[in-house]
C-alpha cells in the first residue's frame, strides 16, 4: 500500500481485490497504519531482537492488510518513508576533509571497513550490490559510513548509513551522506533514501540534506 499524500493505492493479487476493498475502503492510510505502527515502535524502543518479530512485530498488527493477506506467506510488515533528492535544486556544499571514499589503497581505513560492525553490503567482496562507500574518519577512526547501493539499470540509487553508537548525534552521518548524494548526482542518477517509520534518527537525515518526501508505503515481507 502506498500514499503520495492524498488517498492511497494498494497492490494485491487479483483473487484478493474484493477482499481488499471490503477491508480497506473508507479507511485512510494513517488509520490502516496506526495500530501496527504502535507495536513496531515498542519493538524498536525496547531494543527487541529480530527473532522477536513473530510476537512483538507481528504480521497481524496491521489488521486490515493482514486480513487481506491471511492466505499469503507474510511474516512482517514495514512502514517506509521514501525520500529523493532533486538534482536540479541540490545545494550541496563541498565535502569536508574528514569524509573519504573508502578504497583498498587507503589501507588503514580499508582495514577498519573490513571489521566494520554495522550493516555492510559490499566493497569487501561481501556483496556485489554496493557501488561505493564514503566514511567519516575522525582522528584516524572510521565512525560513520554511507553506502551506495544500485542495480546497473536503476534510475535511482539508494544508500544506507551506519554510525558507531558512541558517535551518533554529532552530524557525522549527514556529512557521509552528503558525499554519497554528490556521487549519485555526479553519475546522473537520482539519490533515494528510505527508512522505517519508527527510526526517528533516520527521519532527520533527509531533511537536513534537503531531500523531498516522495511517498509512504506499507510493504509485506514473506516468511
Amino acid at each position: 500500500m502506498m500514499t503520495y499524500g492524498q488517498g492511497w493505492v494498494l497492490s494485491a493479487p487479483e483473487a484478493l481485490v474484493e477482499k481488499a476493498e471490503a477491508s480497506c475502503n473508507r479507511k485512510s492510510f494513517a488509520e490502516i497504519a496506526r495500530e501496527g505502527d504502535g507495536q513496531q515502535e515498542l519493538w524498536f524502543v525496547r531494543g527487541a531482537r529480530d527473532e522477536e518479530r513473530t510476537t512483538v512485530r507481528n504480521v497481524a498488527n496491521y489488521e486490515p492488510l493482514s486480513t487481506v493477506a491471511e492466505s499469503l506467506k507474510v511474516s512482517v510488515w514495514s512502514h517506509y518513508f521514501h525520500w529523493y533528492c532533486d538534482a536540479a535544486s541540490w545545494s550541496g556544499r563541498p565535502t569536508g576533509a574528514y569524509v573519504r571514499l573508502i578504497q583498498k589503497e587507503d589501507q588503514d581505513v580499508w582495514g577498519q571497513w573490513l571489521r566494520w560492525p554495522g550493516p555492510s553490503w559490499g566493497l569487501s567482496s561481501k556483496s556485489s550490490d554496493t557501488y561505493e562507500a564514503f566514511g567519516y574518519v575522525l582522528d584516524g577512526r572510521l565512525v560513520s559510513v554511507a553506502q551506495v547501493v544500485l542495480g546497473p539499470e536503476d534510475f535511482a540509487w539508494d544508500f544506507g548509513v551506519y554510525t558507531m553508537p558512541e558517535f551518533r548525534g554529532r552530524g557525522f552521518a549527514v556529512e557521509a551522506c552528503r558525499a554519497a548524494t554528490e556521487s549519485i548526482i555526479g553519475h546522473g542518477r537520482v539519490p533515494w533514501y528510505y527508512y522505517n517509520h519508527y527510526n526517528t534518527p533516520s527521519s532527520r537525515l533527509p531533511r537536513k540534506l534537503g531531500y523531498f518526501l516522495y511517498s509512504e508505503a506499507l510493504v509485506s515481507h514473506g516468511g
